[in-house]
């Protein structure tokens, strides 16, 4: 498969996948936004929400994830600083999503100073 330009892609076990997908289910039932910009990260949330959904509902041990520059932007934006407390099992995913989009963009060479992990 050709590599997209733009396109983050990784692969999460369905455990992780799962995690993930029921931590934006309760994000998106919570989340309030407040101005223009917490809108759009609203729209992020509900739209990454469904594309979990859609992805769970296929039956498999590993699913990929594929994230655009800007859902990748979007996911950090609403996760630094956390604007929830995490059980223990999503807090793990997040951090797992962090860090591959870390690793990926070191790799791709480019400058993303947006990106910083909560290690």
């Amino acid at each position: 498969m050709a590599r997209k330009k733009g396109i983050i892609q990784f692969s999460m076990t369905a455990d992780m996948t799962e995690a993930l997908c029921s931590t934006y289910e309760a994000l998106a039932e919570i989340y309030a936004p407040e101005g223009a910009h917490e809108l759009l990260l609203f729209g992020h949330i509900t739209e990454l929400r469904d594309k979990l959904l859609k992805m769970v509902d296929c039956d498999q041990h590993r699913y990929t994830l594929s994230l655009t520059g800007t859902e990748s932007l979007a996911f950090v934006q609403v996760w630094d600083p956390k604007p929830v407390a995490l059980p223990i099992r999503g807090a793990r995913v997040i951090q797992f999503v962090f860090d591959k989009l870390d690793h990926k963009v070191k790799n791709r060479g480019r400058i993303h100073n947006r990106l910083i992990t909560t290690k």
